[in-house]
């Protein structure tokens, strides 16, 4: 196997690790006062596309699925543990209770 070989294998299983994560999204990754979304990536499709699960902010609840390019989760924060999503999604929401109309 060739170094190139070897790069792509590492890189294509890199992108593997990805499936079951939660995400929080902003819009602005330099400055994350603006929650946009909430999920968890369900599957790699291919060619970098992944099928994600969306949550209600309200509820909690799943709500839609969409597909995303992995070129578009550059301003995810991902988490390996549903509790660890949780508390900080609830911790942005208290910090910006008097943002939120």
């Amino acid at each position: 196997m060739t170094a190139l070989n070897i790069k792509s294998k590492v890189k294509e299983e890199n992108l593997h690790t990805l499936e079951g994560k939660y995400f929080l999204t902003f819009p602005n990754k330099q400055d994350p006062t603006c929650l946009e979304n909430q999920g968890r990536i369900l599957t790699r499709i291919e060619n970098g596309y992944y099928l994600v699960q969306m949550n209600d902010f309200v509820t909690g609840d799943e709500s839609n699925q969409q597909i995303f390019h992995i070129e578009d989760m550059d301003n995810w924060r991902l988490y390996e543990d549903v509790e660890y999503w949780r508390q900080d999604g609830q911790q942005f929401v208290n910090r910006n209770a008097s943002r939120i109309k």
